[in-house]
C-alpha cells in the first residue's frame, strides 16, 4: 500500500540541463529572496535555449555580476526556433518558476562542485554538468515540479526575451567588472567571445 505524503514532503522536479545567464539590467528579473513565493510558473514565452532542446528539458538561471545567484528553473514544452535577431542562437516556448531559495553568486563561486560553472564567466546558454545539477538541488532544498503546457501553446508570433545570449564587448566585461569591484581579478577580453 502506498502512504501518502505529509504536507512537508514533496516530491522533487527534474535536474536542469542548461544554465542561462540573465543580466538583471536588460531581463528587469532578478528576484530578491524577500520576494519569492511559493507559486506556480509564469506564463509561457520565448526563452533563449540550446539548439536541441526537448520536451521536458530545463534550465537554471544564473545571474551573476551585480545579481542574485542562481534564481530560477525554466522548463522548455520542445518547441524550438532560431533567433530572428542572431540566426545562430535558439530559443524555445518555456515557463519560469523561482527556485524555492536563490543560491547567491558568492556561494556558486565557493562550493566546490558548482563553482565549476560558476566560477568562471557564464555567458549565453550553456550545457549543465549532471554534478553540478545535483549540487544545484541541494543547495536550493529541491527543484520544483515540472510546469505544464497544456494551456501554453507556443505563441509562434510572439517575440523573444533579449534578457542573454549576445556576448558582452570586452570593454562592457571590464566595466562591470570594476564596478562590481572585481577589478583585482583579471579580465580578459577573450571572456567575451
Amino acid at each position: 500500500m502506498r502512504r501518502s505524503k505529509t504536507p512537508t514532503e514533496r516530491e522533487d522536479g527534474p535536474l536542469p540541463g542548461q544554465v542561462c545567464t540573465w543580466l538583471p539590467v536588460r531581463s528587469g528579473f532578478d528576484v530578491p529572496e524577500a520576494d519569492r513565493a511559493e507559486g506556480g510558473a509564469a506564463d509561457g514565452e520565448w526563452l533563449y535555449c540550446l539548439k536541441f532542446t526537448e520536451p521536458g528539458d530545463r534550465q537554471v538561471i544564473w545571474s551573476g555580476v551585480d545579481g542574485s545567484g542562481i534564481i530560477a528553473v525554466v522548463d522548455f514544452n520542445g518547441a524550438v526556433r532560431r533567433r530572428e535577431s542572431n540566426s545562430r542562437l535558439y530559443e524555445g516556448w518555456g515557463r519560469l518558476t523561482n527556485l524555492p531559495r536563490a543560491v547567491s553568486v558568492e556561494t556558486a563561486q565557493e562550493h566546490p562542485v558548482l563553482r565549476r560553472c560558476f566560477g568562471r564567466s557564464v555567458q549565453g546558454v550553456q550545457r549543465l554538468d549532471h554534478e553540478v545539477a545535483v549540487a544545484i538541488r541541494e543547495c536550493v532544498g529541491g527543484m520544483p515540479p515540472t510546469a505544464r503546457f497544456e494551456d501554453w501553446e507556443p505563441d509562434w508570433d510572439a517575440e523573444g526575451g533579449d534578457w542573454s545570449g549576445e556576448r558582452l564587448p570586452p570593454e562592457l566585461i571590464v566595466e562591470l567588472a570594476w564596478i562590481s569591484g572585481a577589478s583585482d581579478r583579471p579580465v580578459l577580453a577573450a571572456d567575451s567571445d
